[in-house]
């Protein structure tokens, strides 16, 4: 190839190549063209968006689109097309039964406002380059705003204590009737409730924030009674039962014996444990409804105390306790007789000091019924048929003593007479036992003798010496008076003979009379 060849070939690439620059030019300079006239575009539709009171394309809330809606008419669009598929009731659920309530009343209010403005400012947050590259990504990224729920903890505390008003429950025991034919029914227990308020709180707030919970466990803690059905279910016969009388009338003592047996009523006795009067019953004072009535003070002297007749219940129980098997462990006598119980069977007691105490020896519990009625105080002792035992109770040397006498001067009394000042009590003995068939023989399980001093009869005896009268002076007599004999009665008769005169003689003292007996009163 020779030198004019070559010389066209590189005249020919300079002209391709000049010309391919002209194209690229004008590419680049249309590319830019373009690109300024997009800017200027994309840079009047950001801005003119940023002022504008739409919200930006592909938002939604709560899945409901709201794009190109103002905050108003979003708002409006979630009260319309999203509330009313939420839960119109939260369900408060606890052990054994639930609430509903609706979320207002729990202090919950939807921020729908909120969430509208909230969505309004996709796109609007941050500098000019913010705006562009939100409004780039809306084309292909939603963007998905969610509504809070805003809790007024002052009116879900105040929400809160109602509820706890109805969770909240006592335990309650297992309890054992009786009927009229003396067939034993138990009555199933209940399980106590307590709900917890600052953590049932915690559980309701983050329920109701996520707005779409229907609902809720409420914090409760189960309180378990001390006696179930299940402890129970040997109670199937009434072991022994046992009834006193008393006056009805005796308005304080009566008070005292009902308040003292409803303090008994449904005791269960565990087997082995010992019950007590004084420490079931408590204080006999006032403030617990206690009044005064007669008791046997010093010297079995009555006088007025609170819980007079106590000792009644006592007795009485003491008296369903011993047909019932119990083993005795501290019974007292009284220090003069009562009339409510066979003499030797009496029980007394003093708070703080005299107990009347029983031990249940027998394999199953043991439950305490006692009722008043009318003018009869009852207990009755409910026990399992395999603990029942045929029983006897007997007594001997039973007996009674008369008053005894005791005299007090009395210097404001006569001497030579002597009055009864205060009636005494008769006293008595007896010893009485417990008779246990145990395989088919009869076997003492239980004695104890009884002795109840008398009282006296107390007498005034007159100490005062008695006046001596004076001698009254004699008229002189006249001379015709003093020769004439004493003149005759208007019968008359003549005149009677003078007595010789003897000095005065005392009465003779009558014999004493015995002391009314007086019955005995039924006290402590």
């Amino acid at each position: 190839m020779n030198a004019a060849d070559n010389t066209a070939k590189k005249t020919s690439r300079v002209r391709v190549a000049t010309r391919w620059r002209r194209i690229v030019g004008v590419l680049a300079l249309a590319v830019v063209l373009l690109l300024a006239g997009t800017g200027v575009a994309l840079t009047l539709v950001t801005k003119g968006f940023v002022e504008g009171e739409k919200i930006a394309r592909n938002v939604t809330i709560e899945g409901v689109p709201v794009a190109g809606q103002t905050v108003a008419e979003a708002s409006a669009t979630l009260e319309r097309e999203w509330v009313p598929r939420l839960p119109k009731e939260l369900q408060l659920e606890y052990p054994g039964g639930s609430l509903k309530l609706p979320p207002s009343k729990l202090g919950a209010t939807l921020e729908l406002d909120r969430a509208a403005a909230s969505a309004y400012r996709v796109g609007r947050e941050g500098g000019f380059l913010d705006h562009v590259v939100t409004q780039i990504r809306l084309r292909s990224h939603p963007v998905e705003v969610e509504v809070e729920c805003r809790v007024d903890e002052e009116a879900l505390d105040s929400a809160l204590a109602d509820i706890a008003g109805q969770v909240n429950k006592k335990p309650k025991n297992a309890e054992v009737e009786v009927t009229d034919d003396e067939d034993v029914i138990v009555k199933p227990h209940i399980v106590g409730l307590v709900m917890n308020l600052e953590k049932s709180k915690t559980a309701l707030i983050d329920g109701l924030k996520s707005v779409e919970t229907r609902d809720v466990k409420l914090v409760v803690t189960e309180q378990q009674p001390d006696i179930k059905a299940d402890d129970l279910r040997h109670l199937d016969t009434v072991l022994a039962s046992y009834t006193t009388s008393f006056n009805p009338g005796q308005e304080g003592r009566t008070q005292n014996l009902r308040l003292a047996t409803v303090a008994i009523n449904k005791t269960v006795v565990m087997p082995g444990d010992t019950f007590s009067v004084n420490d079931t019953v408590g204080e006999r004072t006032p403030d617990r409804g206690y009044r005064t009535a007669p008791i046997f003070g010093e010297g079995g002297n009555l006088r007025d105390d609170y819980g007079g007749g106590l000792c009644q219940v006592a007795s009485t129980l003491f008296g369903a306790a011993l047909r019932a098997n119990m083993r005795v462990v501290e019974r007292s006598q009284h220090n003069r007789m009562v009339t409510y119980v066979p003499l030797g069977l009496d029980a007394m007691v003093s708070y703080g000091n005299i107990d009347m105490r029983f031990r249940n020896s027998l394999e199953h519990p043991v439950l305490i019924l006692g009722y008043v009625s009318g003018d009869e105080l009852t207990f009755r002792l409910i026990g399992s048929k395999s603990d029942k035992a045929e029983i006897k109770i007997e007594r001997s040397g039973v007996g009674t003593l008369g008053p005894t006498t005791k005299e007090i001067k009395d210097p404001d009394l006569e001497e030579g007479k002597r009055v009864l000042d205060k009636p005494g009590w008769s006293g008595g003995y007896a010893t009485a036992w417990r008779m246990t068939k145990v395989d088919g023989k009869w076997v003492k399980t239980w004695s104890d003798s009884s002795h109840y001093n008398p009282g006296p009869n107390i007498y005034k005896v007159g100490t005062k010496k008695k006046d001596k009268p004076k001698d009254k002076p004699k008229p002189a007599p006249d001379d015709e008076d003093a020769k004439q004999p004493a003149s005759a009665d208007a019968d008359d008769e003549p005149p009677a003979r003078p007595r010789p005169r003897t000095p005065d003689k005392p009465a003779p003292r009558q014999p004493d009379k015995p002391a009314p007996r007086v019955p005995t009163v039924p006290s402590g």
